[in-house]
C-alpha cells in the first residue's frame, strides 16, 4: 500500500496512543509492531519522528516555558539581547564562552544565560560587531589584545 494512502490512518492511530498517554518510545514500538512505516524513505519510526509528527497534528500541547528569574538592572537575556545588537544569538553564546562579555547562567534549570550590559557596554559590543571579521587576528598577529578581550569594568 502507498505510504500516502496510510497517512490518514498514521494519524489517526498516533492520535489514540496519545490518548492513552503513552510515551514516544512506547508510540514508537507500537507503530513498528502494527507495520506502519514513515513517510520518508526509512524504514523505521525514530523518537525524533514520533515527536514532530505529534507536535505538527496539536496532539500535545507545547509545555509552558518556564518562569525566568528576575533581572536587575542592565541585565539581558542573551537571546534579546543578541537581537538589540543584530546578531545571531550563537556568535553572542561564543562571545560569553571567550569571556568577552560579563555574564552569568542561572543557577537552576534551565540555566539560562543572563548578559550584563548598560548603554556603555552595549555600544562596546555594536562597535565590535561592526569590526571586519579578520581584525581579532590581526590583532593577535601584531602581539595586542584584541579590545574585545578586554572585559568591562
Amino acid at each position: 500500500m502507498d505510504t500516502t494512502e496510510l497517512l490518514p490512518q498514521l494519524c489517526e492511530r498516533l492520535e489514540q496512543l496519545v490518548e492513552a498517554n503513552l510515551t514516544t518510545d512506547e508510540i514508537v514500538d507500537c507503530l513498528h509492531q502494527e507495520g506502519f512505516r514513515p513517510p520518508k524513505r526509512r524504514q523505521t519510526f525514530t523518537r525524533e519522528i514520533v515527536q514532530t509528527l505529534i507536535r505538527h497534528l496539536g496532539l500535545r500541547p507545547r509545555p509552558l516555558p518556564k518562569a525566568r528569574e528576575p533581572l536587575s538592572e542592565h541585565e539581558w537575556w542573551l537571546p534579546e539581547l543578541a537581537v538589540t545588537l543584530g546578531m545571531p544569538t550563537v556568535t553572542l553564546y561564543n562571545w560569553v564562552r571567550r569571556g568577552w562579555v560579563k555574564a552569568r547562567q542561572q543557577p537552576t534549570s534551565p540555566k539560562h544565560w543572563i548578559i550584563w550590559a548598560d548603554e556603555i557596554e552595549l555600544e562596546r559590543l555594536r562597535t565590535h560587531r561592526q569590526r571586519p571579521v579578520g581584525d581579532i587576528l590581526r590583532q593577535r598577529w601584531k602581539g595586542k589584545v584584541p579590545t574585545i578581550a578586554i572585559p568591562p569594568e
